[in-house]
């Protein structure tokens, strides 16, 4: 038979995974360490604690935009914690040479908490590797400062581009993976040749592989819980000033001595407001729902309608004047209406302000009066 040298896309990754997987279980001549099932498991392990950084992360930035510095030390702390455990499940290949995922845990770290957090996990860190000694202590430590500057270089060059929000994408993630698990790479090299020679041949492979994919998925969870930070921000801020709004309305309504309705073309009320109640023409209840030709005499309703026509085309009318029983007594209201701004299809409303004039009138009346008996 036959087979094409080319293969498509797709067929290419799954013929890459199924061969991945396949390794960690069968071993591959005298590189039988390349990733058996300990190995696989244990970083698999070290990748699944690196999730409760993204509770931690959660936590500590989704209530407030700036930590205090005590907060931050807190996180540091938290963070350094999240180390140390990681650091007590290691992979170990050759005596004294431990491999884990704290280059990701402190890269991801100076990425997202910046530089307090990010030192104070280090220190921890540090100690607790200096603790256990053996002959990779140094390629150890080495290791975690050098993830920590990569992860703060990358956060300061996402500043300087983007600015102070962290929100970075999964490609720039994967490419700090690559640099910081390359700079691995170099900090084994202070190793004895023999050691460094079979700790880079069992682990060459998992770490490049695995550990970027793992900076990629840690930093993708960060990313998403500070875009939802930045939209429950932007929500209560939008809340606050809504409430700020409907405060100044209130008490602007409340100064205001006239009756204030809304109405469609049709004369038909949606609200109403108004300082006494004794001043509508019918209670609040009957007026809303209903049109002016429902509870106005039909003189007085038809003028209403003019000036709501007269508003549709010029977009205010002020002046008319009509006669309204209003409890035991005929009053007398002058109607200034303005077309609201329609939003999104929404049929034409009006603001309806109705100003009693009556005793305006009664006084010009008796001045009438007066000048006409003298």
């Amino acid at each position: 038979m036959h087979y094409s040298n080319h293969l498509p896309v797709h067929q290419c990754h799954i013929l890459f995974f199924t061969t991945f997987l396949r390794s960690c279980y069968q071993p591959v001549g005298r590189y039988e360490r390349v990733i058996n099932s300990t190995t696989f498991i244990t970083l698999v392990n070290n990748v699944a604690l690196l999730l409760a950084m993204g509770v931690l992360y959660d936590a500590f930035s989704l209530r407030r935009s700036r930590l205090s510095f005590w907060t931050k030390c807190v996180a540091g702390l938290l963070i350094g914690l999240i180390g140390i455990t990681i650091m007590s499940m290691p992979l170990s290949l050759v005596s004294g040479v431990i491999i884990d995922a704290r280059s990701i845990l402190l890269s991801v770290s100076g990425l997202f908490f910046g530089v307090i957090p990010s030192v104070i996990a280090a220190v921890m860190t540090i100690c607790f590797r200096l603790f256990e000694g053996g002959q990779g202590a140094l390629a150890g430590v080495l290791i975690i400062p050098v993830s920590v500057m990569i992860g703060l270089f990358f956060r300061w060059r996402h500043q300087v581009n983007v600015g102070d929000d962290i929100s970075i994408k999964w490609n720039e993630l994967y490419v700090m993976g690559v640099v910081v698990h390359s700079g691995m790479m170099l900090c084994l090299t202070v190793l004895p040749n023999a050691a460094y020679k079979e700790v880079l041949n069992g682990i060459f492979l998992p770490v490049m592989f695995l550990f970027p994919l793992a900076t990629v998925a840690l930093g993708v969870l960060l990313s998403h819980q500070f875009e939802r930070r930045k939209t429950v921000q932007a929500l209560r801020e939008s809340e606050h000033r809504s409430a700020l709004s409907m405060q100044k309305l209130e008490a602007t309504f409340a100064a205001i001595p006239d009756l204030l309705f809304e109405m469609d073309i049709n004369g038909r009320y949606y609200a109403c407001h108004t300082a006494s109640k004794d001043d509508l023409v019918a209670p609040e209840e009957e007026l809303l729902g209903n049109t002016v030709f429902d509870v106005m005499p039909y003189e007085s309703a038809a003028k209403v309608i003019e000036a709501l026509r007269v508003a549709q085309k010029e977009n205010v009318s002020r002046g008319v004047q009509v006669f309204l029983p209003i409890g035991d007594r005929d009053g007398e209201f002058e109607l200034s209406v303005s077309k609201k701004q329609a939003v999104g299809g929404q049929p034409e409303r009006f603001i309806v302000l109705s100003r009693d004039i009556s005793e305006r009138k009664k006084s010009r009346a008796r001045v009438t009066y007066s000048r006409d008996s003298i």
